[in-house]
């Protein structure tokens, strides 16, 4: 189904809970329409995605906290736990200087440790080779 709107995701996202989709895909999100995505992926909605913009995986959590407290003043400590709650996988793709992106890392939330969001690297670009971390190259 398409949704007829503004375009904006923040219009999106209550349409697809109302219409109990079981997987939720937004294209990018940079605004006030994170804390609908956040909602959303706290509310039953496993295996949903959407992407950012940010310079790696860790600054994508911190945009990310950025743009929920962009549509609502919350508390920093209920917006980094709707974040290591909602989401499982952060993928940052990194574009090199040949103007080729490339998958870079991939880190999984591991949850909430002194009000900070933890996590650790799984798949890590280490000399031009995307590697498994903890993995020696073969």
């Amino acid at each position: 189904m398409k949704y007829k709107g503004s375009g904006r995701s923040s219009y999106c996202c209550p349409l697809f809970i109302f219409l109990r989709g079981d997987k939720i895909v937004i294209g990018e999100v940079r605004g006030p329409e994170a804390l609908d995505l956040l909602q959303a992926l706290n509310t039953g909605h496993e295996g949903s995605m959407s992407s950012l913009h940010a310079n790696s995986c860790k600054d994508a959590i911190l945009r990310l906290e950025t743009l929920v407290l962009m549509a609502m003043d919350l508390p920093m400590k209920a917006v980094r736990a709707q974040i290591a709650s909602g989401i499982q996988y952060i993928v940052h793709v990194k574009k090199y200087g040949d103007g080729v992106r490339r998958l870079d890392q991939i880190i999984q939330i591991d949850g909430l440790l002194e009000d900070e969001v933890t996590f650790h690297p799984i798949y890590q670009r280490m000399d031009g080779c995307l590697q498994k971390v903890g993995e020696d190259v073969a």
